[in-house]
């Protein structure tokens, strides 16, 4: 981690940090020849060990770098510059004040309102819709709430287009995006524009419904309205559609998405009657099929907003029964005829009755297709959650063994990272790792705050290290409510922290971990106390303390 005042390429000076985890930190930085202009860098460390690999990111860094600083919108982040020193590489930033979606979410009660839900969307879209026009197109890859800046005039900004992705091993980096927001297609490697609607469609639902599918299933939505009743139904049925499992049947491009949002935002102006003519002849069934060409009128259908054929009395979308158009004044006499007509058959005994005997037929073999096409995706979207379960848990495990080998090397700060990024992919163990290395560095707030995360991944250890911190801190309380935490979690020490003590010789054989504190022989060495904290994960070790810090592991049958 950079220092404040770190000097960078002779020009940018650290002044504080502003976030960041992982592969990626980012810093508020002053540039010293544009008056101090405050700007935020972001600092990525490759994990190479093979230099043919390093040099190859290193290129595709300063690539995609170049392409990133190409891009002029309002509602994207503008880069600056970018330079690399030994194996860090920086990418520098406009500085953007205000917070992130994802604090407004927090701040507002863990919802937003409509309007502010489509004031946010359509900016999003003005810049996917700029991202997906340019040639060739550029994909976001990782739209979520964390990625999107408001600031305090009212703008949205999308932040972090996902460049640290290339300084992770390709045999490690199989997805690049968030578990929730991500659509399927990426799981698989492949992302194309209707991707980046799909996790625009994940954030839209997040803010409505208060639902944060990065904690749930992937793939798995309730429908809009179960979680907020009073949602409008055509927003509903636009958000679903973006978060459709097919690519086919999701909404086809960033410019309809907005279309169609502008409508509701905007229900006063009025659809046009008739769509402008398009340029040259439309043919949309391919070549050899017939070409349609001129003015076509068009009517907007209620409930998806799409337009649709104006004598149509069904919406070929949604299926939506539409009025039938009233007929003009003008032409009223035909039905007065036809009314005659039916009261002189009448008069003769001569009724006709008509009844198309198979739209029953029809509608009943329609249903029965669409509950088994929903079955199939349903099945599809379980079999895909699994396995991307499955995938992030062996991604996770090789990342924590990766910091765990380095650790034991003595490389604790090049450990750290790998155990972050294992702690991201869901592996509480790893973050366990993390607040033992804060412990050891005397950095207690930071060490809670990675065992709390340990915890809530299910990891009955961090919840003992947790209650073990909040005992050295004499806070009595928590440590009793962590401890019976840790006994839930399944974790239970063979030994009671607080009451068994031992007297140790410098014959007792000690296991020193490297990322803890040093200096437990020469303690030994004076014979003095310590006391049992709890099994450590290497069992038969057991955990020992001295002066307040976690320091080594003895034998169990040294306890004895």
């Amino acid at each position: 981690m950079l220092n404040s005042g770190t000097l960078l390429a002779t020009r940018y000076r650290v002044t504080r940090k502003l976030g960041g985890g992982g592969m990626k930190m980012v810093y508020l930085v002053e540039d010293n020849r544009l008056a101090n202009r405050p700007c935020a860098l972001a600092e990525m460390i490759d994990s190479f060990t093979d230099p043919a690999e390093a040099q190859a990111a290193a290129q595709a860094f300063a690539r995609e770098a170049d392409l990133l600083a190409q891009l002029k919108h309002d509602h994207i982040v503008q880069v600056l510059d970018r330079f690399s020193e030994h194996n860090r590489h920086y990418l520098v930033m406009e500085y953007l004040e205000g917070e992130t979606l994802e604090e407004r979410i927090k701040s507002s009660g863990g919802k937003l309102d409509e309007p502010a839900v489509l004031d946010i969307a359509l900016q999003i879209l003005a810049a996917l819709e700029y991202l997906h026009t340019r040639t060739p197109a550029v994909i976001y890859r990782d739209l979520k709430p964390s990625n999107v800046i408001l600031t305090p005039d009212g703008r949205v900004k999308v932040i972090d287009f996902g460049i640290a992705r290339l300084f992770v091993p390709q045999k490690t980096a199989t997805m690049i995006g968030t578990q929730g927001f991500a659509p399927p297609e990426q799981y698989k490697g492949k992302v194309e524009p209707r991707s980046d609607l799909y996790a625009l469609g994940a954030t839209m639902h997040y803010l409505l419904s208060g639902r944060d599918p990065a904690t749930e299933i992937p793939f798995s939505f309730p429908p809009i309205q179960q979680l907020c009743r009073h949602c409008n139904p055509v927003l509903a049925e636009i958000i679903n559609e973006a978060l459709a499992y097919d690519l086919a049947q999701r909404i086809p491009s960033a410019a309809d998405f907005k279309r169609r949002l502008q409508r509701l935002a905007n229900p006063a102006a009025p659809a046009p009657r008739f769509a402008p003519p398009p340029a040259g002849p439309v043919n949309p069934a391919g070549p050899g099929a017939p070409t349609v060409t001129g003015i076509v009128a068009t009517q907007q259908c209620p409930r998806c907003a799409r337009d649709i054929p104006a004598d149509a009395v069904v919406c070929p979308y949604c299926s939506a029964q539409l009025k039938p158009p009233v007929p003009s004044r003008r032409r009223r006499w035909p039905l007065a005829a036809a009314g005659l007509l039916v009261i002189a058959g009448a008069a003769f005994g001569s009724t006709y009755y008509y009844e198309d005997v198979y739209l029953p037929r029809q509608a009943a073999i329609a249903q029965a297709k669409w509950e088994a096409a929903a079955a199939a995706r349903e099945r599809a979207a379980e079999q895909a959650a699994q396995k991307a379960v499955a995938q992030r848990t062996t991604e996770a495990q090789a990342d924590r063994k990766k910091g765990d080998e380095l650790d034991k090397k003595n490389f604790h700060d090049e450990a750290l990272p790998w155990w972050r990024k294992a702690t991201d992919l869901g592996d509480g163990m790893a973050a366990d790792e993390v607040g033992r290395y804060y412990s050891s560095n005397r950095n207690e707030p930071q060490a809670a705050v990675w065992y709390r995360k340990s915890a809530l991944l299910g990891y009955g250890e961090g919840a003992a290290d947790l209650a073990d911190l909040y005992s050295d801190l004499q806070d009595r309380a928590k440590a009793n409510e962590w401890s019976r935490k840790a006994q839930v979690l399944g974790f239970t020490p063979q030994f009671n922290p607080l009451a068994r003590r031992f007297t140790l010789t410098h014959d007792t054989p000690v296991y020193e971990k490297p990322s803890l504190n040093s200096g437990i022989l020469a303690q030994l060495h004076r014979r003095e106390q310590v006391h049992v904290t709890g099994i450590a994960p290497h069992h038969p070790w057991v955990r020992i303390q001295i002066s307040s810090s976690v320091v080594g592991f003895i034998p169990v049958a040294a306890c004895e």
